[in-house]
């Protein structure tokens, strides 16, 4: 039986040890408890377009349909409210932005995910006047927490759960006992020794944890929250429903940041965001709570997959940015088909592509 060690439990060590186990491996998952992920700071969100052009992620149809058949799977077999098809109401600041949005949700590529507006549909009584509005289909938001709270707990039923740090000065004897280590370390992987060479370019994000003061609008996120039709709502930064009925305080978020001193919450973050929400938001807020983490990323935006140019045991899974939910399952299959069955990792992704000796 094919045996792989998986280092890290963010979005993309949690896709990888659960694909490889699904498809008949024998899977040990490293957990560091006292690590810092990306993931805990995430809202999950999975939009088609970015920026201020409004520009459709490539190849979004191929990994959106990878992303729902994965956490759709793992709702089945949990019995749990991971993935939420929920649409996104985005706030226009201009006429101009209004007309620039209108020209891309009329061409054939962006009909099926961009539509005219007329309001903010049930933010229409809490926002700020002088906006726009437009609606993205095809988006969702993936429940990191609940992935989280579902696979760790698998994994050390089977006996298969090493919470502890791995240790790179260890990692050549570990080697012996698998048939490949897979490093999924996101912010953390710029520290790994076994892959130089690699143009990373780590980006900090933050997210507030918010509480509205408002209990029409709290009422609405219950409701909508309880039939999953309540969208998000976005404009520099976005606004995700509460994630239980029960459960008031709204994610915030987030910030992009590429130089920062620490992974930990800022007071800048903070204003940054508050700032932003005041901007949208007419309705009192509370801060509850603050998240951040790092995001790794690469010059190019691509995700870097393959074997390590010092060990050929060691296999690297990162690179995957800000969009982890969308994109971890689609490539947690493309590198466990390379593993288990040698299928060839696409040039775009290969680690390979940044030497060209290799």
């Amino acid at each position: 039986m094919y045996k792989a060690l998986i280092v890290g439990d963010g979005i993309a060590g949690l896709t990888m040890a659960w694909t490889l186990e699904q498809q008949g491996a024998d899977v040990t998952l490293i957990a560091d408890p006292a690590g810092a992920r990306a993931t805990t700071a995430a809202a999950g969100v999975i939009n088609p377009v970015t920026g201020k052009r409004y520009v459709k992620s490539r190849h979004y149809e191929v990994f959106y349909a990878a992303a729902r058949t994965f956490y759709q799977a793992l709702e089945q077999r949990f019995e749990a409210d991971i993935w939420r098809e929920r649409p996104i109401v985005r706030m226009l600041g201009s006429a101009e932005e209004g007309n620039n949005w209108s020209q891309r949700a009329g061409t054939p590529e962006y009909s099926p995910f961009l539509q005219d507006a007329a309001d903010a549909g049930p933010w229409a009584q809490f926002v700020q006047p002088g906006h726009y509005f437009g609606r993205i289909e095809q988006s969702a938001q993936v429940d990191f927490t609940k992935l989280t709270e579902v696979l760790l707990p698998y994994f050390e039923r089977r006996n298969a759960l090493l919470p502890e740090r791995f240790d790179y000065a260890q990692a050549e004897g570990l080697a012996a006992r698998y048939d490949a280590i897979v490093f999924c370390e996101g912010g953390g992987g710029g520290m790994n020794p076994f892959f130089p060479g690699i143009p990373w370019v780590p980006a900090k994000g933050e997210g507030l944890l918010v509480e509205f003061q408002d209990a029409a609008l709290n009422a609405l996120l219950l409701e909508g929250e309880g039939d999953r039709t309540m969208p998000m709502l976005k404009k520099n930064v976005l606004i995700a429903a509460p994630r239980y009925r029960w459960d008031r305080l709204c994610w915030v978020g987030a910030t992009y940041n590429w130089t920062y001193s620490d992974a930990l919450p800022s007071p800048e973050g903070t204003a940054e965001i508050t700032e932003a929400l005041q901007n949208m938001i007419k309705t009192p807020f509370i801060v509850r709570g603050r998240f951040s983490g790092i995001r790794q990323v690469t010059k190019d935006r691509n995700v870097v997959l393959g074997a390590s140019p010092v060990f050929s045991k060691f296999y690297l899974f990162n690179g995957l940015g800000s969009k982890g939910g969308l994109l971890a399952p689609y490539w947690a299959a493309q590198l466990a088909a390379h593993l288990l069955d040698g299928a060839p990792l696409e040039p775009e992704t290969d680690i390979r592509r940044f030497n060209a000796d290799t």
